[in-house]
């Protein structure tokens, strides 16, 4: 590791400001210490800042460079109480000496397309700030070479010892499951095991990070199976229940009134001027990929209104469909995605977008292991 030095140092004067604000008086130590160090501005490539209580802001740092006049890769609001001053020399010495930190330049691409063409650099977000899948894709072209040059590719994960098997299905119930809205299902009247996800409050929030590990099979036997939320839900209100009725001629072994009465609610549907603050998502890890494998899915919300569903699967092979989930007709269909591949880690990701209306909704999904096609 190369060594990192503290070239200069500076603060404000004591005393009562009435004039100034938080950031006025963090611009002036900020200046006082690059006067002092003798840099030249344009050669300031990292800025660390810390926090004003009076000025909370979520992107200080890049709000004071701004006000500093200066362009770095690197900005970032450190907020740690009394211990931030430390913190932030500890992070800076960190990226100025350990080669092992690597910057990658995400703005510049965007902002060179922004100046060439405008209407494509409208399409890869939604209101200015949260990008739609054409935009994660540019970004990943941007910051996958960096990877793969830095850390190469990752090495295949085995699959699960005791992952799903061919022939084998899992049942997933997702809603609310509080005993008002929704209920649990456990084991239903055919003798299906579900997988039931944690109880959440009607109108309460399903987290991206929020995790359920060793699924079990309709038969009950524990998986090395795992499921994490990617995207965000909403678990459904009373307004947004399913059937309590469904039809088993329609659904199949989905029809089971505890797993279709309640759901997750998502409203991504990447268009500008849309709402993506549910966007929808999950993963499911620990399968096995050598076998294929098939996704059903209702979504069923009558009393609300029309609207439809398209589900996203993305593996080694993934596929799409449609599903309405809201107004008349919704719950009575499923929608179905077969001939899927994992990813060689053992990875399926699942992401749910509204095509039609508001928001929509997905109260049950099962997954069935095939054999693999020979080649």
């Amino acid at each position: 590791m190369s060594a990192a030095y503290l070239l200069s140092a500076a603060n404000t004067p004591f005393g009562r400001f009435p004039k100034l604000s938080a950031m006025d008086l963090m611009a002036t130590a900020a200046n006082g210490a690059i006067a002092a160090a003798g840099v030249d501005r344009r050669e300031i490539d990292g800025v660390l800042c810390g926090y004003a209580t009076t000025f909370p802001h979520l992107m200080l740092g890049t709000l004071l460079s701004e006000k500093l006049g200066l362009d770095p890769h690197y900005a970032h609001g450190v907020q740690m109480g009394g211990a931030t001053g430390a913190a932030m020399l500890m992070l800076a010495a960190d990226a100025a000496a350990d080669p092992g930190i690597h910057l990658v330049d995400i703005a510049t691409p965007f902002e060179q397309l922004a100046a060439s063409d405008r209407a494509a650099f409208d399409r890869l977000s939604i209101d200015g700030i949260h990008l739609t899948p054409a935009g994660y894709a540019a970004w990943l072209e941007v910051l996958r070479p960096v990877l793969d040059a830095v850390v190469g590719p990752s090495e295949p994960a085995r699959p699960a010892e005791q992952g799903l098997r061919a022939g084998e299905r899992m049942l997933l119930d997702l809603g609310a499951d509080d005993g008002a809205v929704g209920l649990p299902t456990g084991v239903d009247e055919a003798g299906h095991h579900w997988n039931d996800w944690w109880s959440t409050a009607p109108g309460g929030d399903v987290l991206a990070g929020e995790h359920r590990g060793s699924l079990v099979t309709a038969e009950g036997r524990a998986t090395g199976v795992a499921m994490t939320v990617t995207g965000g839900f909403r678990a459904s209100t009373v307004a947004e229940a399913g059937p309590v009725a469904p039809d088993p001629a329609a659904l199949g072994d989905l029809a089971v009134h505890s797993a279709t009465r309640d759901a997750w609610i998502a409203t991504a549907d990447d268009r500008p001027g849309g709402d993506d603050d549910l966007p929808g998502g999950f993963l499911l890890e620990g399968l096995d990929p050598d076998l294929r494998y098939g996704l059903r899915a209702v979504g069923a919300s009558p009393g609300a209104p029309r609207s439809t569903a398209e589900l996203v699967v993305h593996g080694a092979s993934g596929g799409t469909a449609q599903l309405r989930t809201g107004g008349q007709g919704a719950g009575r269909e499923t929608a179905a995605i077969g001939d899927l591949v994992p990813d060689a880690r053992g990875r399926l990701w699942v992401d749910v977008r509204v095509v039609q209306g508001a928001a929509v909704s997905l109260n049950a999904v099962e997954l069935v292991a095939a054999e693999p096609v020979q080649p």
